[in-house]
């Protein structure tokens, strides 16, 4: 999943460079789940798992915690903060001891004979 993508962008951290404080890099999350960064280890590896440090960073969820800056399209952001003023259903304590119930399967017994 860490192949360039022409899926639209949702993310880009910026990363400082570990050798050479005067370089930057970055990495970005395309909303189809792929991930890019322009470093060397990354734009040297060839093949379907393509991967970095930065890349495994994004995909791990720390990369905010590494990164110099980040960038998040404002689309998506709009996007997620309309998801979350929807308002949620509420369900009655009884309707939900129901689904509970109804999910809860009990394990088979194996009745074993030893004669």
């Amino acid at each position: 999943m860490n192949n360039a993508s022409s899926a639209p962008l949702l993310k880009t951290w910026t990363f400082k460079s570990s050798s050479n404080p005067n370089k930057a890099y970055e990495t970005q999350l395309h909303s189809d789940n792929t991930t890019s960064c322009n470093c060397r280890g990354w734009c040297i590896a060839r093949g379907e798992f393509r991967t970095c440090k930065h890349t495994r960073w994004v995909e791990e969820g720390v990369a905010d915690r590494y990164a110099d800056g980040v960038w998040e399209n404002p689309a998506t952001t709009r996007a997620r903060e309309q998801a979350a003023a929807v308002p949620v259903k509420h369900e009655t304590k009884a309707k939900k001891a129901k689904v509970e119930a109804k999910e809860f399967v009990a394990p088979a017994r194996r009745v074993v004979n030893w004669r």
